[in-house]
């Protein structure tokens, strides 16, 4: 981390880090020995003669995190890597659908996930930033398709789909030596959709009953989910359908939306609800750590009709929050101007790729996506889409697009 002045607009500068760690000059670098907020005391001469002081709060973020928090670093061309020994899932589907091959960078490579074609067993694998294969780490119990992965400075977590129950979603966080460190089972209602499994999150709707939050009550089919680390938590984003109740006609009354959840890395009872229910429907979901906070995306074809913003909380902030109270979080949907229009049934005019982090101080994202002119009906009209782009949408931790928005096409 540097901080400088390089516009002369001071004679001499003291600059205080904390813990002992001073220096003098015009600018000043240090590393943090730890990511996220960091103190700094300036006391600097003006050139008339007089001192001033003030104190900066500056964010830092680590060097590690999930396909949209870093990048593979050294290479300025594109490589393919032929895993020849391995028959992996290849996933095809844009929306409802887990994925085929995330990223996770760390100093020095990265790693990449993948499902085993005939045995279902998910893997991890480390490379190193000239594309070698450092080694291969077969999950233990955990056949499924990767959903999400992320670094964690220590090792690394996987979000995983069941294979073959595809209603049976969970977090397994693994070590640096590749052995397990835990697992927390968040969906498993498999088949049955008219009785709550008690192995598997339950969140509270505060009344005192043993209610479940909205949208948590009966949860099954886990579609699109995204992970991200940050401030010693791992934010864990998922759409799924949830049973509502039962029409007259027999038949179960069941949505699909998505919902945040915050994990502490080292107390495996320390968990908290962000939203248990945000798009609707949620087609697909992307989550980032900016070094403060936790920004999130989803596309959705219902409400909203549009992409949903969201940045949230860690929950480090808050330990041993009640499981009632969700983290503090803001949300918008008018980022994108005008509608991406759906058709309440899983399809979109739009599609929507990976939220990036531009800049940390200050913060600013980043996020492509496409739209073509559409009009659906489906019960109710929506207002159709006339616009025809392919563009790229910059927008800061208040979810405010700057001045600045290119569109690329």
């Amino acid at each position: 981390m540097t901080i400088a002045d390089p516009l002369r607009t001071a004679l001499a500068f003291n600059w205080d880090f904390g813990g002992g760690v001073t220096t003098q000059g015009r600018s000043a670098s240090i590393s943090p020995t730890q990511y996220g907020c960091y103190g700094v005391a300036i006391q600097y001469e003006r050139f008339d003669g007089s001192v001033a002081s003030e104190c900066r709060k500056i964010w830092t973020s680590h060097p590690w995190g999930n396909d949209g928090c870093g990048f593979v670093t050294g290479r300025n061309d594109i490589i393919t890597i032929n895993v020849t020994d391995r028959q992996v899932v290849r996933q095809t589907g844009f929306h409802f659908s887990p994925l085929s091959a995330p990223l996770a960078p760390i100093p020095g490579g990265f790693y990449v996930a993948y499902s085993r074609t005939s045995l279902n067993d998910t893997e991890v694998r480390e490379f190193d930033n000239s594309f070698n294969l450092i080694r291969t780490i077969t999950l233990p119990n955990a056949k499924g398709r990767p959903m999400g992965l992320t670094a964690t400075g220590d090792g690394f977590a996987v979000l995983i789909r069941g294979e073959p129950d595809t209603n049976f979603l969970f977090l397994l966080v693994m070590n640096q030596d590749g052995t397990e460190k835990w697992r927390k089972t968040i969906m498993n209602n498999g088949v049955e959709r008219y009785n709550r499994n008690p192995d598997q999150l339950l969140f509270p709707d505060g009344s005192g009953s043993t209610a479940a939050k909205y949208g948590l009550n009966l949860t099954y089919n886990p579609s699109s989910g995204r992970i991200a680390y940050g401030r010693g938590r791992i934010a864990v984003a998922f759409a799924h359908y949830n049973v509502f109740g039962i029409n007259a006609t027999g038949t179960i009354d069941a949505h699909t939306g998505d919902t945040v959840v915050s994990f502490s890395l080292v107390n495996t009872s320390d968990i908290q609800c962000v939203w248990s229910w945000g798009t609707s429907h949620s087609l697909v979901s992307r989550v980032i750590y900016d070094g403060e906070m936790f920004s999130f995306a989803a596309l959705g074809d219902a409400y909203p009709q549009n992409i949903r913003f969201a940045t949230f909380e860690t929950g480090a902030e808050k330990p041993g929050l009640a499981p009632w109270i969700d983290l503090t979080s803001k949300s918008s949907s008018t980022v994108v101007a005008g509608n991406i229009t759906g058709n309440l049934g899983g399809s979109s005019c739009g599609r929507m790729g990976d939220v990036t982090l531009l800049s940390t101080n200050p913060v600013r994202y980043g996020l492509a996506y496409s739209r073509w002119p559409y009009t659906a009906t489906s019960g109710t009209s929506y207002s159709p889409n006339t616009v025809d782009e392919l563009a790229f949408v910059t927008y800061n931790q208040n979810l405010v697009r700057p001045d600045y928005s290119c569109f690329l096409l």
